[in-house]
């Protein structure tokens, strides 16, 4: 489960880079999403020690 969150963070920080790039509006929530995933990571590492 750790895995698949850092996976879907660095998934979605990539889209959030491209959409930038290409000047779309998306590119706001899918930051927003990378943090979140990035967040959960973290709280799922905490837990862990």
């Amino acid at each position: 489960m750790k895995l698949l969150t850092l996976s879907a963070a660095a998934m979605l920080l990539i889209v959030a880079i491209i959409s930038f790039v290409g000047n779309q509006p998306t590119w706001v929530l899918s930051l927003a999403a990378s943090g979140a995933s990035l967040a959960t990571w973290f709280v799922y590492r905490k837990q862990a020690k």
